[in-house]
């Protein structure tokens, strides 16, 4: 009831004034009583007057009930898109709390092979892809691109899926490699997409697409948000918030590289940048900043980190 209080108000008042025409339209036929003690011998002497005494009378009446029809017919519909758009916003409710539950179980179903006879499972599994890109990444990029991490390199050399990875790389990219004693290249900004989208074929070959679930359903649920028109600035701001709060910065760093080389003409990567996904992920924890002003036509815009 309190969500048509408005609705009931108006109604009310638009009542108030009808009833006010009509005493003020009745009381202005016996206006001249007081000074007419004969009015209605007057009047009503001749019987075939009464039409012409009432008939402007009845057309006002008529009129005003055809306005208030009309004003009615037009609260009525706005109270059922009213309801609709209820029904509307508790089914958007309903899925995305299924799209949160889902995105739970495709995490705790993960389950990959690391170093030999170690199983990864759940949200480990972020943490050891985002560690393998790491290495994989520092046998190509220099310190001043790559930020420190507390990670141990040595332990990856002895997976293989980690190595063929390399080696396709050294095969496309070879010509990159320096001949000084290190053995490190800096590459350049224009390299750095092809570099991971053969880390991200790689990885998903590699490991068997483990990860689509889980990226078809954070953009999902993306979209979602934002392309709703049933919820208000601020009931989406709110929804995104919740949404962040589901994800742990590893995970975080696996979209953030996903959505850079993803094959859907950057839908991904855009939808990230208007919606401000990034804003929970920490400063400094991606070993590597991938923005427009690092990589421009490639990076991210500033958005996908901080609210405008």
């Amino acid at each position: 009831m309190t969500k048509y209080k408005k609705e009931i108000c108006i109604t009310f008042v638009i009542f108030v004034i009808f009833f006010g025409i009509w005493v003020f339209g009745a009381s202005s036929l016996f206006i001249e009583m007081s000074f007419l003690p004969d009015f209605w011998l007057r009047v009503f002497r001749d019987i075939s007057n009464l039409e012409n005494v009432f008939s402007p009378v009845a057309a006002f009446f008529g009129g005003l009930s055809a306005f208030g029809t009309t004003i009615l017919i037009y609260l009525q519909i706005k109270l059922n898109k009213k309801q609709e758009q209820d029904v509307r916003r508790n089914i958007f409710e309903n899925q995305i709390g299924q799209m949160f539950l889902i995105k739970n179980e495709i995490i705790k179903s993960l389950s990959v092979e690391g170093f030999p006879g170690e199983i990864y499972r759940g949200r480990h599994v972020f943490e050891f892809l985002y560690e393998s890109i790491y290495y994989i990444l520092s046998k190509y990029l220099d310190g001043d691109k790559l930020k420190k991490q507390e990670i141990s390199l040595k332990k990856f050399e002895d997976i293989q899926q980690i190595n063929k990875i390399i080696q396709s790389i050294d095969e496309e990219y070879g010509e990159l490699y320096s001949d000084n004693k290190e053995g490190t290249v800096t590459i350049k900004k224009v390299s750095i997409n092809s570099i991971l989208k053969i880390v991200e074929n790689q990885l998903d070959e590699k490991f068997k697409y483990i990860l689509a679930p889980f990226y078809h359903n954070v953009y999902t649920m993306l979209k979602m948000i934002s392309s709703n028109t049933d919820i208000s600035k601020t009931e989406r701001s709110n929804y995104m918030r919740m949404l962040r709060s589901q994800f742990t910065q590893h995970e975080f760093a696996l979209i953030y590289f996903h959505a850079l080389v993803y094959n859907d003409k950057n839908k991904f990567k855009q939808l990230i940048e208007n919606t401000c996904f990034f804003h929970s992920l920490v400063e400094g924890f991606i070993f590597i900043d991938i923005t427009e002003k690092e990589y421009p036509g490639f990076g991210y815009q500033e958005n996908a980190f901080k609210h405008d």
